[in-house]
């Protein structure tokens, strides 16, 4: 049963592969542009550092629109990360880059985030539903 669920998933998520767009895991978000989370429980930050106060959470999914890149970075998943401005709602705070989905794709009722992780000398797409 588990060997016929990941067949499954494996083969849903190669028929996606066609659609993703080329991006460089050091490339920039565009400031003005509007983005989903790809994290859940994301800490929306009065500044960029692990240690501010969290304004909000987001979830998964939230629309936010990035107003300009930080000079601060966390490792996260391997990759040095930005903090981003980001205006969600009626609100100005900071995320993690690396929590922001770098491409979206929807099937039905059913939404697919993507983002980057790393190990060593490979890179990984990572998909959450």
């Amino acid at each position: 049963m588990n060997k016929l669920a990941l067949f499954i998933l494996l083969i849903s998520c190669l028929s996606y592969a066609q659609d993703i767009a080329y991006y460089n895991t050091y490339s920039d978000f565009e400031n003005g542009k509007n983005y989903v989370m790809f994290g859940d429980h994301v800490a929306f930050r009065a500044k960029p550092d692990t240690t501010s106060k969290a304004i909000d959470v987001l979830s998964i999914g939230s629309e936010i629109q990035i107003l300009e890149k930080a000079t601060q970075t966390v490792l996260y998943n391997g990759i040095a990360s930005h903090y981003y401005k980001v205006k969600y709602k009626d609100q100005e705070g900071y995320v993690l880059g690396a929590l922001i989905s770098i491409g979206q794709k929807e099937k039905g009722a059913s939404k697919y985030f993507y983002t980057y992780s790393k190990k060593d000398d490979s890179y990984y797409i990572v998909i959450r539903h």
